[in-house]
């Protein structure tokens, strides 16, 4: 795009929710140089300035989607997508799959769900080993933490029948006999990924371009990574190039902490496209594959509380040992038991690095009320994935009924006046911010048959999701109003949209195209 840009003909909306016709901003550079409301005659375009008349549509501070997997949304994009497929619908996919292939390589996929499988009959190697004799198959669940392989993965994975659980992790086995289902969960799947054949660097490289692509066709302009040190290398890699497309805040994995250290990587080192977020660490697993960590047991078990994918003790020594080194910790916690821990860890992190910022909690499905003050007077951001909220509410029902803390509580924890702070889970779930806002704003899914008022208090009001989804920078808005970013001096991170989301009955907010994404003042979508 030329160094000076007029966009023409939009409508906004500022922090207060007044909607303006006829606004026209002026971008050189990078950043915003002027912002003209309501002059729908305006015609001082500068000499020499582009001027792009966007005939009606709405502008926006561009969508920061806080948690993502780009590398493994790019590769996803090649493989088998079983995402919301019922059990019968996954069967006539693989059968379908499995006249396409020839013998011996391996086939991946994602998106199968526990829930859709009558007493999971079925989920087991057996029903691929029938469709599949030949070829190794390993497909992952639509939460990421199960891995479904039949009789040849498991085999040249060499995983035995006397194999034990591994901590963090398990084994489905038959009943009553030692033998593996094919069902690997946890730290368990861990181990898979690791025996697998290594995908290359180059596939890697242009799946991180394909998922980024993808990204900002969606309005995206800047998401939070969480796929460690070598997504880290490819995001400078294509910097490097003048090809990056996205701004970037980059987690750690457990197994990076030490080489972090060593290299005295810190929260916040980079420049204005590429940081380093801090370190990710699991307190648990996940609803769908009843891994998520819990106070009380699932629904129909005495005593089946999920998993404590990182012991207390060593989740806590991790995050401490990062703070010294001024790494903060993002803690991966979905039930309550797990969020608890998370606190308590980033408790004792604070008192090693008063000083540093960043400390946040992912997901926060269920919490103990006792704990929501606790984010507040412990400075802790929480980021969480509302589009999350209305995929699981099925399984909610039938693994959680019984659960007595709060359900998904977006909107107890804005009210305390933290830094929240929304995203998708980018593969696990759909990464359209406007269907995330949607899921906040209604708590009802996209398609299908609407529920019950499903916990109403918790809705969230739509000027405050989009303050939670939206921004400049790596950071997005920390100022927790909407607009922030639609200023003279702000850069140019935006989002032009077909309509405008607010004037847009809730339930339609997620069909609303995107014209344009702007990063940096250069167009990146249209």
């Amino acid at each position: 795009m030329p160094k000076n840009t007029w966009l023409t003909n939009l409508q906004m909306t500022d922090g207060m929710g007044s909607n303006y016709l006829g606004c026209h901003i002026n971008i050189v550079d990078e950043s915003i140089a002027q912002v003209v409301t309501e002059n729908k005659n305006f015609d001082k375009f500068d000499a020499g300035s582009r001027v792009i008349s966007l005939d009606g549509c709405w502008v926006g501070p561009g969508f920061c989607d806080a948690h993502t997997h780009p590398v493994s949304y790019g590769l996803s994009l090649d493989r088998l997508n079983l995402d919301g497929l019922s059990a019968g619908e996954i069967v006539q996919t693989l059968q379908v799959k499995s006249n396409e292939v020839d013998g011996n390589i391996w086939i991946r996929g994602r998106g199968w769900e526990d829930a859709f499988w009558s007493n999971s009959s079925g989920l087991n190697k057996y029903t691929l080993d029938r469709l599949f004799s030949e070829n190794p198959v390993a497909l992952t669940s639509k939460d990421g933490h199960s891995i479904w392989l039949n009789s040849r993965a498991l085999h040249e994975l060499e995983f035995k029948a006397e194999e034990s659980d591994p901590p963090g992790g398990k084994f489905d086995r038959f009943p009553g006999s030692r033998e593996i289902t094919g069902i690997l969960r946890e730290n368990a799947l861990e181990i898979a990924i690791q025996r697998m054949p290594e995908t290359s660097n180059v596939d890697k490289l242009n799946g991180l371009k394909k998922g980024l692509h993808k990204l900002n066709s969606m309005g995206i302009t800047t998401i939070h990574s969480f796929e460690g040190l070598q997504s880290l290398a490819f995001s400078k890699q294509l910097y490097s190039e003048s090809n990056l497309t996205m701004r970037i805040l980059e987690f750690l994995m457990k197994d990076d902490l030490e080489a972090a250290l060593e290299n005295n990587l810190k929260s916040g080192d980079g420049n204005a496209f590429i940081q380093i977020g801090g370190l990710k660490l699991f307190a648990d697993g996940a609803l769908g594959s009843r891994t998520a960590y819990v106070k009380h047991p699932y629904d129909g078990s005495a005593d089946d509380r999920g998993l404590a994918v990182t012991p207390f003790d060593e989740m806590e020594d991790l995050a401490v040992r990062a703070a010294s080194g001024n790494l903060a910790t993002a803690i991966h916690a979905i039930g309550d038991q797990a969020v608890s821990d998370a606190l308590q860890t980033l408790v004792s992190a604070r008192k090693m690095n008063p000083k540093l910022p960043g400390h946040r909690i992912e997901h926060i499905q269920l919490l103990d009320p006792l704990d929501l003050p606790k984010f507040k007077a412990c400075n802790i951001m929480a980021s969480v994935q509302p589009i999350h909220m209305v995929s699981d509410i099925s399984m909610v029902e039938r693994y959680w009924a019984g659960q007595s803390s709060l359900m998904y509580p977006y909107n107890s924890l804005f009210q305390t006046g933290i830094d929240l702070k929304f995203g998708s889970d980018i593969p696990i779930d759909d990464g359209n911010p406007l269907a995330i806002i949607q899921a906040a704003v209604t708590r009802q899914p996209t398609s299908g048959h609407p529920v019950s008022d499903w916990v109403h208090p918790e809705k969230m009001d739509l000027l405050a999701a989009m303050a939670c989804i939206t921004g400049t920078g790596l950071h997005g808005n920390h100022s927790r109003t909407f607009g922030h970013g639609l200023k003279t001096g702000k850069i140019a991170d935006l989002v032009i949209l077909e309509s405008n989301p607010f004037l847009t009955a809730p339930d339609k907010i997620h069909c609303i195209p995107v014209q344009m994404t702007i990063c940096n003042g250069q167009i990146v979508h249209s």
